[in-house]
């Protein structure tokens, strides 16, 4: 029988579940915005670097090949190594696409930058689709489909609508439409972080709550949180001892490599763990 604390648990996820597929289905429309965002700032562009229709055309081109690109080669990666690593390499991708185009306004930048573009565009396509739908609830799965097709061709609509608006009525219409994008691309990222961790963190509630004794759960619940709290501390704390003694970017670097090597050995563990019961089957 379910105790009162346990229903809470339960209510909660159960709430999570209604309206994580909603979230997932905005960030793939910030996402999708991002691909269509220089379309009428073109003549801009072309003005400014005194491009001909050729080089318009090979610039959209080239978009199109990082689509193809990323579809192609990098289909089946999220089922293999889970949606979250790819939705964030579509956001990164998307994101040094932004600035390519914010700080390096040359041809070369606007042709290296579209192909980010377009495999961003690539990497989010199935990999949001897919996820918008497995994170709706049984009962809303086929809206949920609806709603990922709406996001993906609402966002490809909203990119022109927003640079357009920006271009028209607002100044510096080549930096500060990219300057918004990576605004709301920051929050698309906070919000695909807020939903693993959510999802992980009561996920580990339920198992560590299931595997402990009636009369220890409490206790164990708190030594849980002990080490989520640490896990959160101890980071910022030794990151801001390193900015003290060797300077923000040689720290951020380190940090950076350190989180990849911890993210691929956790990987490696995961999947060595799951290797296990088959081999001695």
């Amino acid at each position: 029988m379910l105790n009162a604390p346990s229903i809470k648990r339960s209510q909660r996820q159960t709430r999570f579940s209604s309206y994580g597929f909603i979230a997932m289905a905005v960030i793939f429309a910030i996402g999708m915005a991002g691909t269509t965002l220089p379309t009428p700032i073109y003549p801009l562009y072309q003005q400014h670097l005194n491009l001909n229709e050729f080089m318009v055309a090979v610039i959209f081109a080239t978009y199109a090949f990082g689509i193809l690109g990323a579809l192609i080669l990098t289909g089946p990666w999220s089922d293999q190594i889970g949606r979250r690593p790819m939705l964030y390499a579509a956001l990164a991708c998307s994101a040094a696409s932004s600035l390519l185009f914010l700080f390096y306004g040359s041809l070369w930048g606007l042709l290296l930058g579209r192909a980010l573009s377009g495999l961003s565009a690539g990497l989010f396509t199935a990999t949001a689709t897919i996820a918008v739908i497995e994170l709706a609830p049984d009962r809303r799965k086929t809206f949920a489909a609806m709603l990922a097709a709406a996001a993906n061709m609402g966002g490809l609509g909203l990119g022109p609508l927003l640079s357009g608006t920006v271009s028209q009525y607002l100044p510096g219409p080549l930096q500060l439409v990219y300057l918004a994008y990576l605004a709301l691309l920051i929050a698309a990222g906070a919000i695909v972080t807020g939903l693993g961790q959510g999802a992980i963190f009561a996920a580990s509630i339920v198992a560590v709550t299931a595997a402990s004794p009636a009369d220890k759960r409490a206790e164990v619940t708190s030594l849980l949180f002990v080490v989520v709290y640490l896990a959160v501390a101890v980071p910022v704390l030794g990151l801001g001892i390193a900015v003290e003694y060797i300077g923000l970017r040689s720290a951020g670097i380190t940090f950076s490599i350190l989180v990849m090597l911890l993210s691929i050995a956790a990987v490696a563990v995961l999947k060595m763990h799951r290797i296990k019961p088959s081999v001695g089957t």
